[in-house]
């Protein structure tokens, strides 16, 4: 998949595949999130944002969110993994000036793991 990804031009900042067969990646410089299926065909942008820098991703396929990290407004945001609705802030990381470089859902769980990218640490929802 991310070879085909890249044959259409596309570095992804950040990725994650959803037990669905769709994998799912976020576009750093036009602020958009897109997926495809996992053999690489039917691209679609999910949503676009403008002021948005999206550095990482993570699924919450149960209850249907997709989470960001967003390094313009230092915080993790989530979405409707379809794109409808809006974006709101689930953790505020303004007041530590840091941002997720990377994150991750545990399957089942609430739990949400998240790599610090100015700090390096390792935080837990």
């Amino acid at each position: 998949v991310l070879a085909s990804l890249l044959a259409l031009g596309v570095l992804p900042a950040s990725r994650a595949a959803d037990p669905v067969d769709m994998i799912y990646w976020s576009n750093f410089v036009a602020g958009s999130f897109q997926r495809a299926k996992i053999d690489g065909s039917d691209v679609e942008v999910v949503m676009t944002l403008s002021g948005v820098y999206p550095n990482s991703i993570a699924l919450e396929e149960e209850r249907c969110w997709l989470y960001y990290s967003d390094m313009s407004g230092k915080a993790i945001r989530r979405m409707p993994i379809d794109g409808t609705g809006h974006s709101e802030i689930f953790i505020d990381m303004s007041a530590s000036n840091d941002y997720a470089s990377s994150m991750w859902r545990e399957r089942g769980t609430d739990m949400l793991y998240i790599v610090t990218g100015s700090e390096s640490r390792l935080l837990r929802t």
